[in-house]
């Protein structure tokens, strides 16, 4: 749900930020794509046959034309973060799941690096989040309240999450920070598929699995 996406950071296929590459450049187009390119020529038709069916959404995502107000990345058109500025290294999750309400409450924590110098905001990809507090590590300085801001959502990329660092900090290339966001999703979420336990196997429990 977030990315930077939180450079996410893109956290999330998660139901939470993002800041990773695009979908298609994940091991399994990855590796679709060196097959085909490194099969003899009889062969390949049936390796095309047999591509991993993500193909079809991540070719979807990378072909979506944003509106001309949207502040894409620049590099990657399917996030609004800056993941050729900043990159996320590390993310702790730390929720709780209610079954009940269909929602995570809880928090992430994103170990991040600058790629570039003069960074003052950090911007993470959401979808469907209500955004409950910021909090930032600069360095090896203390946790501090960080202000924040939530664009207005768009149908194709989510919503940016857009993270001030204190007045007068900057990134320098190779600094590093901690961001943590705490957080709730809805019932609505996308990333989130909650089944009852009539629909699982051994129907006595409710299921939730993320995307």
């Amino acid at each position: 749900i977030f990315s930077a996406m939180l450079a996410l950071p893109r956290v999330l296929c998660l139901p939470f930020f993002r800041s990773f590459p695009s979908y298609c450049t994940g091991p399994h187009f990855v590796g679709a794509r060196q097959a085909l390119s490194s099969a003899p020529l009889q062969q390949k038709q049936s390796l095309r046959s047999t591509r991993p069916t993500p193909l079809a959404f991540s070719t979807m995502a990378a072909t979506v034309t944003p509106a001309p107000s949207l502040r894409v990345s620049v590099g990657d058109p399917s996030t609004l973060s800056s993941p050729l500025e900043l990159t996320t290294t590390h993310i702790h999750l730390n929720v709780d799941v209610d079954f009940e309400r269909r929602v995570l409450r809880g928090y992430a924590e994103l170990q991040l690096k600058a790629l570039k110098d003069g960074l003052t905001t950090v911007v993470l990809d959401t979808r469907e989040l209500t955004v409950r507090s910021v909090e930032l590590t600069v360095g090896s300085g203390k946790p501090a309240p960080a202000s924040f801001a939530v664009d207005a959502p768009t149908e194709a990329l989510g919503a940016a999450l857009r993270i001030s660092l204190p007045s007068g900090t900057t990134l320098s290339s190779g600094a590093t920070a901690v961001c943590r966001v705490e957080y709730e999703t809805s019932p609505s979420c996308s990333a989130l598929c909650w089944l009852e336990a009539s629909q699982t196997d051994g129907g006595k429990h409710p299921y939730l699995f993320s995307q």
